[in-house]
């Protein structure tokens, strides 16, 4: 049986996370959601904390990474779309602290080619 990420060539993974960082990888940029800004994943910290620098220089608040694998799973099983509105709306839900991560989060699952 194939897993999500071989059935969707997504390249979601920690791992792949933390070879995309600025402090232990290759800082391999992405764009937000809607394509008018890159960023980058600064680090993901010991506690298992991302931390993304933006197009402006100034790093985000830490996003604990269950938090982004529970969208990231969100995505796969069909029960959200790949939509900033739509991860922001989870903040209702109180899965992430605030609503501005949704074109962060959206456009790095898009970079790494998640779907459903």
């Amino acid at each position: 049986m194939q897993s999500l990420n071989e059935k969707f060539l997504c390249k979601f993974s920690i791992p792949k996370l933390t070879e995309m960082s600025e402090k232990a990888g290759t800082k391999e940029m992405f764009k937000t959601f809607g394509g008018r800004n890159l960023m980058n994943i600064y680090e993901i910290t010991k506690d298992e904390k991302i931390v993304m620098r933006r197009s402006t220089g100034k790093l985000t608040w830490e996003l604990d990474m269950k938090a982004l694998i529970h969208v990231h799973n969100l995505v796969h099983s069909g029960e959200i779309d790949i939509d900033p509105h739509e991860i922001d709306k989870l903040r209702i839900k109180g899965k992430l602290k605030t609503t501005t991560w949704g074109n962060y989060i959206a456009g790095l699952l898009k970079h790494l080619g998640c779907q459903r």
